[in-house]
């Protein structure tokens, strides 16, 4: 097995056990201590910043990301391919930490967060959408922060 796909599969045995916690036993203290501390996220963003400082100086000529051509250069690499889905992974278990956690918040029944979940962990976009959907029908909230945040500031005396 290449160094890589080692990487790669590394990267997957780090993921799906958190994953499943967040699905089937959100509340579980486990779940809590790994998911919600946001640990494997963390590990995976230490993964990916060690690929890009021994990776990218090797990226091809003329790869960039400020066209179509320059980004399918970038990533005509297979060293830059697995950059982009450790980055990927981290940042969909990152958003699927933050949707286990507001849906416990909000006391929202696992059963209706559970879809939205499994569509962040395959559509990251598409699972953030479809879970803020279903916060905005039952909770009648887009705010992510709190009403506190979006509270007209009050002048200073």
């Amino acid at each position: 097995m290449t160094a890589d796909n080692w990487l790669l599969w590394a990267a997957y045995a780090a993921i799906l056990p958190a994953w499943l916690m967040l699905i089937a036993a959100p509340s579980w203290r486990w779940t809590q201590a790994l998911c919600r501390t946001i640990a494997v996220s963390l590990a995976l963003c230490g993964v990916y910043v060690a690929l890009l400082v021994l990776n990218l100086p090797n990226a091809t000529d003329g790869a960039g990301v400020w066209s179509m051509e320059q980004l399918v250069l970038l990533f005509s690499s297979r060293s830059v391919v697995l950059i982009g889905w450790v980055h990927y992974l981290a940042f969909d278990l990152f958003v699927g930490s933050w949707v286990a956690s507001d849906a416990a918040a909000r006391q929202l029944s696992r059963v209706l967060v559970a879809p939205c979940l499994l569509l962040v962990l395959m559509v990251g976009p598409a699972g953030l959408l479809s879970y803020a959907v279903l916060r905005r029908v039952i909770s009648g909230s887009w705010s992510v922060f709190g009403d506190a945040l979006i509270r007209k500031p009050t002048a200073v005396r």
